[in-house]
C-alpha cells in the first residue's frame, strides 16, 4: 500500500485547485514527480541501516504539536533507561555528595 503523506496531499490539492496553484514553486512540482522515488529510497535506507543498537523510529507528523510531544516523550524515555531517579536511590547504601 502506498503511503500518502500530508505534504503530498497538500501538493495535490494545490495542483487540482486553480486558486492555489500559484503557491507551488517549480521545485514543488519537480519533487512531486519524484515522490515515489524519494519514498522508495527512504525505505531502502531504513532497511539497510536499522539495527538493534541504533534503530530508526518514524514519528507521524501530520499534527506538529502531537509529533513534537511524542518525540520528546520518546527521547526522554530512551535517555533515562538505566538511570536511577532520585526517589529510586537508597540513601543509606550510596553516599552522594552535593556541592
Amino acid at each position: 500500500m502506498r503511503e500518502v503523506s500530508l505534504e503530498e496531499r497538500r501538493v495535490e490539492s494545490r495542483i487540482d485547485d486553480g486558486r492555489k496553484i500559484w503557491k507551488l514553486s517549480l521545485m514543488d512540482l519537480k519533487s512531486y514527480s519524484r515522490w515515489y522515488d524519494y519514498s522508495r529510497a527512504r525505505d531502502e535506507m531504513f532497511a539497510a541501516t536499522n539495527t538493534g543498537f541504533a534503530p530508526w523510529y518514524v514519528a507521524r507528523s501530520d499534527h506538529k504539536r502531537h509529533a513534537r510531544l511524542n518525540i520528546i516523550s520518546h527521547l526522554f524515555e530512551v535517555a533515562t533507561i538505566g538511570v536511577k531517579r532520585r526517589n529510586d536511590v537508597d540513601c543509606h547504601s550510596e553516599r552522594v555528595r552535593y556541592g
